[in-house]
């Protein structure tokens, strides 16, 4: 809803994207909600002609667990995985996914900068090959 739509917006120009490459989508079958369970095929054909909208290279996405385990965020997962899988996106593309991590982790933030020095950057795309950044 609109508090989604603001929080995206704050966000997104926190991090300094172009405000024109900022996109809620408004799909009837994809609505932000903890019951609804979104088709993945759904999800790729919003996300390929978005990104393909905006010209983008390079895509970053929740990990199969939705950072939070919200199904909503595991279909984005799932949306973006098939997309790749089936070479719906342009091979250029570099996906990267976040990482979820325990409740401890979350809410210990102050603390995670310590954790998350000592991770692993995961990508599931250039599309033709899985690369593992260490």
């Amino acid at each position: 809803g609109d508090t989604r739509e603001e929080e995206l917006q704050w966000s997104s120009r926190k991090l300094g994207f172009k405000q024109g490459n900022v996109k809620v989508v408004k799909n009837t079958l994809l609505q932000d909600h903890p019951r609804d369970l979104w088709d993945e095929d759904e999800v790729a054909a919003e996300v390929t002609r978005y990104f393909k909208a905006v010209s983008g290279d390079i895509l970053i996405t929740f990990d199969s667990y939705g950072v939070s385990g919200h199904v909503n965020h595991r279909a984005i997962a799932r949306g973006v995985t098939h997309a790749v899988r089936t070479g719906m996106l342009p091979d250029y593309t570099v996906v990267y996914q976040l990482e979820s991590v325990s409740l401890l982790r979350k809410y210990t933030s102050f603390l995670d900068c310590f954790m998350s020095s000592k991770g692993t950057v995961y990508s599931i795309g250039s599309l033709s090959d899985i690369i593992n950044i260490q």
